[in-house]
């Protein structure tokens, strides 16, 4: 009965619930991020061309990268599976959204080998945008959006 007991609480304290090994990714900034209360490490992935580029440092290519959204309040598709390539996977902007964490884990099999949570950094602006104050009515110049009056409606 006691060895029972022992062998219960051994499996309860850590032997069952390993968690996977931490990912390195490559071209990301580390960063702290807040998921259901708690901070944990994340990787902050810069926008560039057409989405966001994993690349994980020494995965080469094969297997599944799991991605779960960790958003808090987020819609939609929540969790993708992506063929990992030797180049890594770009997160394209059309499923992705930007602002919004992913946790990700990395496949093979049935086999979980790593994971992490990744932050994807929203598009930087070319440039201020500039607003100009005239009033309704007024013409505008060439190539510019002006006012109409509508009249009643």
């Amino acid at each position: 009965m006691r060895a029972t007991a022992v062998v219960l609480l051994v499996m309860l304290a850590g032997g069952s619930a390993v968690a996977a090994p931490p990912l390195s990714l490559r071209r990301g900034r580390a960063i702290r991020v807040t998921i259901n209360g708690r901070s944990e490490d994340a990787v902050a992935l810069r926008f560039d061309r057409g989405g966001w580029r994993v690349t994980l440092a020494g995965a080469g290519a094969g297997g599944t990268l799991v991605l779960r959204d960790v958003t808090l309040g987020a819609t939609g598709p929540r969790t993708f599976e992506l063929a990992l390539a030797a180049d890594g996977v770009l997160l394209d902007e059309r499923r992705f959204v930007a602002d919004h964490a992913y946790r990700i884990e990395l496949k093979r099999g049935t086999a979980i080998l790593g994971s992490a949570v990744i932050y994807l950094t929203p598009q930087k602006r070319r440039g201020p945008v500039v607003f100009e104050d005239r009033e309704a009515g007024a013409p505008a110049s060439d190539g510019e959006i002006g006012t109409t009056d509508k009249g009643a409606l």
